[in-house]
């Protein structure tokens, strides 16, 4: 069982501390920890493995088609022995400051490269909201925006009393 979920969520045993699934009604919550390792520290680049504390962190996975899920991830932060900064471990689910996994954003824009599926359509299928999968295609689609001129003149044509 536990090797279909590591392949399910393309996971390797090496960094895998503990992984336990919860299935209720339509849910599904995987609860995953990964193992201790050395972390750089983003302020100053040295190596360290002192635990902080942990955080647990609920983030969407639309891997399977009816069915919600959530992966629990009980992220670690570590406290740089150099310069005492707290910061988290790296993880193969989400970037930084994200709640939605990789995987699920990988998902919706190969969805929304067929012309039928509409935002709303990919919205319902991975249990988002359509302003997330708005946000999600305007960052990813390379499509730049037109900025609007710093004058805008609009010439207003009354045809209402103009009746011929």
């Amino acid at each position: 069982m536990i090797n279909t979920i590591m392949k399910l969520f393309n996971l390797e045993h090496k960094i895998i501390n503990d992984i336990e699934t919860i299935s209720v009604d339509n849910e599904i919550f995987v609860i995953i920890s990964l193992k201790k390792r050395l972390s750089k520290c983003p302020v100053c680049g040295s190596f360290s493995d002192l635990t902080h504390d942990y955080r647990q962190r609920t983030l969407n996975h639309a891997i399977l088609n009816g069915k919600t899920t959530h992966i629990i991830y009980n992220r670690r932060r570590y406290r740089c022995t150099s310069c005492s900064k707290v910061f988290a471990e790296n993880n193969p689910f989400v970037s930084s400051g994200r709640r939605l996994s990789r995987y699920t954003i990988i998902r919706i824009m190969k969805m929304l490269k067929d012309p039928r599926v509409t935002f709303s359509m990919a919205s319902d299928i991975v249990n988002i909201s359509i302003t997330s999968v708005l946000r999600i295609f305007d960052e990813y689609a390379g499509i730049s925006t037109t900025s609007f001129p710093t004058v805008l003149c609009i010439d207003e044509v009354y045809t209402s009393k103009y009746r011929q």
